[in-house]
């Protein structure tokens, strides 16, 4: 086969879409079946520097495309997402003698929401902003609380709750 301009652009298209041993692409074998070509003849192929190029810059832009992909992906996990999903119901009937007899399945399509994952959240929060969102600090202090009531019974018995759960029970 004659490596020529429009098989270069088919090539260019083929791995652009399928990628080519890296990140989840198709395999050489997967490559050589689709163009009707032997290990032999890509290698060969790879000699010819026009070749090594393109397969270059397709498997670039497969890789962005799959990194897009990903990044969409995220995303609609961290802002959660409606979407279909199907499951089959089965229909019975009584076959006169009290046992159900299955008569047809059918399937049933539904929509439901998908919240947000706070998995997904925190990932990309750290890896957007790691100075900000890195790992959290640990409190050094006991927070204060500022409780104000009005009478002083309950004043009184917010008091004594407060001094058994710090251990001075007066």
């Amino acid at each position: 086969m004659k490596l020529t301009a429009k098989l270069l652009d088919e090539i260019s298209d083929w791995v652009q879409a399928n990628g080519l041993l890296d990140r989840g692409g198709a395999t050489l074998k997967e490559f050589c079946t689709h163009f009707g070509i032997g290990k032999t003849t890509y290698y060969r192929w790879l000699q010819n520097g026009t070749f090594g190029n393109v397969l270059t810059r397709a498997r670039e832009i497969f890789c962005e495309n799959v990194e897009n992909r990903a990044a969409r992906s995220l995303l609609k996990r961290v802002e959660g997402y409606r979407c279909k999903r199907s499951t089959v119901k089965n229909v019975y009937e009584d076959d006169g003698h009290g046992t159900p007899k299955l008569i047809r399945q059918e399937v049933v399509t539904y929509e439901t929401e998908l919240p947000p994952d706070t998995q997904a959240i925190i990932f990309l929060l750290t890896k957007i902003n790691p100075g900000k969102w890195g790992k959290a600090e640990a409190l050094t202090e006991t927070p204060q609380f500022i409780i104000e009531v009005e009478d002083n019974e309950t004043a009184d018995t917010i008091k004594k709750l407060v001094a058994s759960l710090q251990g001075d029970n007066e």
